[in-house]
């Protein structure tokens, strides 16, 4: 498949909308089977391109898979996801989202006339040289399962190979990975039937660079690590007329948040190579649900953090020590402001010192399980407002907080579902693996003119944490501390080395998404080609799949 067959396909696979938990979504998996069974190589052996139901899904998606099958058992997997995100930030030209051609043509007209800051001013200059080409979901991540299809098309055309090709695309990576987490305990079944041993898998996911691409391109060793923290403030409520006579939990909040966000001294300790973005506030709310001029009850917040190199434990107590320095620092900014309002000449009031407590939600659950036992099993099995796993450990907490008896000023840490391991490569067990890669991206960037790197982590969270984790005894202390039935697993391992080699471009899940073309559709499947003959020409021990 040339460069442009290879482009043109990742512009057929854009133009069907696939957006998360959409209807799009469950029916790309049947579509991309119809796609590759164009192949002539697969019309001659229909049987090896089929889709498994991805398990325990609301959505009935499906997991594509495709097998060019080899002499041996040995087996290299190309893997990707094809869901996207949504298209409704492109505003009026949404139609045109997952166009590319006719796009990139609109969005240059656009540019071209509106008012443009630096970003805008680089996205125009991106799209007319012509190196880059738009699109919602081409770069994140259509084109890396482009390539990967390409080297899947190149592999079937040749004499017969000792080494099998699988490809796996997978639904659903933007929201809980259900389609990764599926393939994975899948696998073995598929082995089994196919007579496969893994030696490794690449995963095809793209990178972002703003500057001139020596960071997008890059084969990545790992994974960074995802967790979800949650804090449930609890206040004395009060009536707006005397809010001194009670603590606002919104303040409590407030003093967490201000501490908290983009902060990179609470991320990863000092002295390593990489580090991964500083945490970020995604959910922050108070829990009314209709209005009054009583202050609220509860307030709830939830944080991204990424790590490659804390677990859930440190982590949790790092949120517990913070939660209860952010109490205490809320409280005394409101006793200053009563000093002040009564200084003003407002109605003298002493604020209630009372006590601060931080508990962990096992802690919550236990208090809660004192009182009624029975209460607690029911309000952790019922279905509770919220679709997802934030709102619903939100609300599940919230009723915990209520059966228990707990009152302000307090606060509960937890997590909140997704929770995303890290993944590694050890590099003393993948000496050889490490040098397969070292030699290709070495090979391809002297072709090129263009340096592919070996990078520790990929600094975004990505379907490798669930290949391979890295995290031992992570899913049961994230368990532990998440009120959803279901926070992570099942978490098997693959048990062979894991790498990304996918794309790079800008501004993914933006409305400039845009990727590089000639490193996704020239770059990307001769990097992945040279690794694949590598793999099939050197010793690499093959392993088992978990069963």
């Amino acid at each position: 498949m040339s460069p442009a067959q290879t482009q043109a396909l990742a512009i057929r696979l854009t133009q069907f909308k696939s957006v998360t938990n959409t209807e799009g979504e469950s029916g790309f998996g049947p579509f991309l089977r119809e796609v590759l069974l164009e192949n002539p190589y697969f019309q001659a052996r229909p049987e090896q391109v089929w889709l498994e139901p991805t398990l325990d899904d609301p959505f009935e998606r499906s997991n594509v898979f495709a097998l060019v099958k080899g002499r041996t058992s040995k087996t290299l997997i190309l893997t990707g996801h094809y869901d996207v995100v949504s298209t409704a930030n492109y505003g009026i030209l949404e139609a045109l989202a997952t166009e590319p051609e006719a796009l990139r043509a609109a969005l240059i007209a656009e540019l071209g006339v509106k008012r443009r800051n630096a970003a805008e001013e680089k996205a125009l200059s991106d799209l007319e040289s012509g190196l880059f080409l738009p699109g919602r979901g081409l770069l994140d991540m259509k084109s890396g399962l482009a390539a990967g299809m390409a080297v899947l098309d190149r592999w079937a055309q040749e004499p017969e190979h000792d080494l099998n090709l699988l490809f796996i695309a997978v639904p659903d990576e933007e929201v809980a990975s259900y389609g990764m987490r599926s393939a994975v305990r899948q696998l073995p079944a598929v082995c089994g039937r196919w007579g496969l041993e893994p030696v490794c898998a690449v995963n095809l996911d793209v990178h972002a660079d703003p500057g001139d691409g020596s960071e997008g391109r890059a084969i990545f060793l790992g994974s960074v690590g995802k967790m979800l923290p949650f804090v449930l403030f609890v206040g004395r409520p009060t009536h707006v007329g005397a809010v001194f006579d009670g603590v606002n939990p919104s303040l409590l909040m407030a003093e967490f948040v201000r501490r908290l966000e983009a902060n990179p001294s609470f991320g990863d300790p000092p002295g390593q190579a990489e580090y991964p973005a500083p945490p970020a506030v995604l959910y922050a709310r108070e829990t009314r649900t209709h209005y009054d001029v009583t202050t609220p009850h509860t307030a709830f917040c939830a944080v991204n953090l990424l790590t490659h190199s804390r677990g859930p434990q440190e982590v949790l107590q790092s949120v517990r020590q913070l939660a209860g320095e952010s109490l205490n620092a809320a409280l005394e900014l409101l006793r200053a402001r009563a000093a002040e309002h009564s200084r003003r000449g407002g109605v003298p009031v002493t604020l209630s010192s009372g006590d601060c407590r931080v508990l962990d939600f096992a802690e919550l659950k236990a208090l809660a399980q004192a009182k009624d036992p029975a209460e607690v099993g029911a309000i952790l099995e019922q279905t509770l407002p919220g679709g997802d796993g934030v709102e619903r450990s939100q609300a599940i907490a919230q009723a915990l907080v209520r059966l228990a008896g707990l009152e302000g000023t307090a606060a509960v840490v937890g997590f909140a579902p997704p929770f995303y391991p890290r993944a590694e490569l050890d590099p003393l067990a993948n000496a050889a693996f490490l040098k397969i890669l070292r030699d290709a991206a070495e090979e391809v960037g002297t072709e090129t003119g263009e340096g592919v790197r070996l990078a520790a982590y990929f600094p975004g969270i990505s379907d490798m944490t669930f290949l391979n984790p890295a995290d031992a005894g992570a899913e049961a202390a994230v368990a532990a501390q998440t009120p959803t039935a279901r926070p992570v697993g099942p978490l098997e391992q693959l048990g062979c080395p894991v790498v990304n080699i996918g794309p790079w471009g800008r501004e993914y899940h933006q409305k400039l998404e845009r990727v590089q073309v000639r490193y996704a559709f020239e770059t990307v499947p001769e990097l992945l080609w040279r690794v694949a003959r590598a793999v099939e020409r050197d010793s690499l021990p093959s392993v088992e799949p978990p069963a």
